[in-house]
């Protein structure tokens, strides 16, 4: 690659094989799952808060 690109000196590019860049795509995509499963943890708790609120004001003005 030096040779082609008639590079002299010091190396100023980088190579990576697709072992690399799928590793770096499973941690994100890890992470991803990671927070979307959170996401959704958080969303059906408000739910749960929002629907046993409205029992404990319905129970409250009948």
């Amino acid at each position: 690659m030096r040779l082609r690109h008639k590079i002299n000196g010091e190396d100023n590019f980088g190579v990576q094989s697709q072992k690399d860049v799928l590793e770096i795509v499973n941690t994100f995509t890890g992470a991803l799952t990671l927070m979307l499963a959170a996401l959704m943890l958080a969303a059906i708790a408000g739910i749960s808060l929002l629907v046993g609120g409205i029992s404990v004001i319905n129970m409250m003005l009948t």
